[in-house]
């Protein structure tokens, strides 16, 4: 989930089926549609739950619910209004896992909080964070490795297990950034390490990137320049 720029709401949102793009093809598909944010927010976080519903939460203007895009009606509220906060699917696409953000509730203040929303919109805690951050962004390794990324002009990274419910720093960026995108590459099939990219945002003095970073998952050591 994008965070948005910070003096702009946005009045609409897309959301690209991989179905319907042709790899040798980059160009929108007929059967790629728009779908309405009738509540021109941003600095939202959400996520595809089981079922491939966008489910988004928080933001500047609605800071403490949660909406299905194209459905009516709330479906869930945030234990803590918060806007910049990042999220990932995990539990098999039936929990959303919503970090950190700022607080409109204590004049922006950085969060170290974290919320889970089940399938049946019901919310409760989720694990501390390592540190308050916002504008970071999330990615699943695996079924039990989440990794966060960047943030608040930080160049750190964290991995937290399911499983075993604990924190392991990792590598710094080479540029910290915040308000970038990341995702899970694979070279080959499902199988393939993966590679952790993280794209854009921006860095020291509010400064736009271009720039990319890749990280290899089995050696975990350093990001490495990715293309532009």
């Amino acid at each position: 989930m994008s965070y948005g720029h910070p003096l702009e709401n946005a009045s609409n949102s897309e959301i690209i089926d991989l179905k319907c793009v042709d790899e040798n093809d980059v160009r929108r598909q007929p059967s790629c549609r728009d779908f309405e944010n009738p509540f021109g927010n941003h600095g939202l976080a959400g996520g595809l739950v089981s079922g491939g519903s966008p489910l988004v939460c928080g933001g500047v203007s609605d800071s403490r619910f949660c909406y299905i895009i194209g459905s009516q009606g709330v479906k869930a509220k945030l234990i803590e209004a918060r806007f910049g906060a990042a999220s990932v699917v995990i539990n098999n696409g039936k929990t959303l896992w919503i970090t950190g953000g700022q607080s409109l509730q204590n004049h922006g203040s950085l969060l170290k909080t974290s919320e889970l929303i089940t399938l049946g919109f019901a919310t409760d805690k989720g694990p501390e964070l390592p540190r308050p951050m916002s504008e970071h962004c999330m990615v699943a390794i695996n079924s039990t490795t989440i990794m966060i990324v960047g943030g608040t002009l930080e160049g750190s990274t964290y991995f937290y297990n399911l499983r075993q419910r604990y924190w392991v720093p990792g590598p710094q960026l080479a540029i910290p950034r915040y308000r970038h995108s990341c995702s899970i590459m694979r070279t080959k099939s499902q199988t393939d390490d993966p590679l952790v990219v993280v794209a854009g945002g921006r860095g020291r003095n509010r400064k736009l990137l271009s720039s990319v970073e890749v990280l290899l998952i089995r050696d975990s050591q350093d990001w490495i320049k990715g293309i532009k």
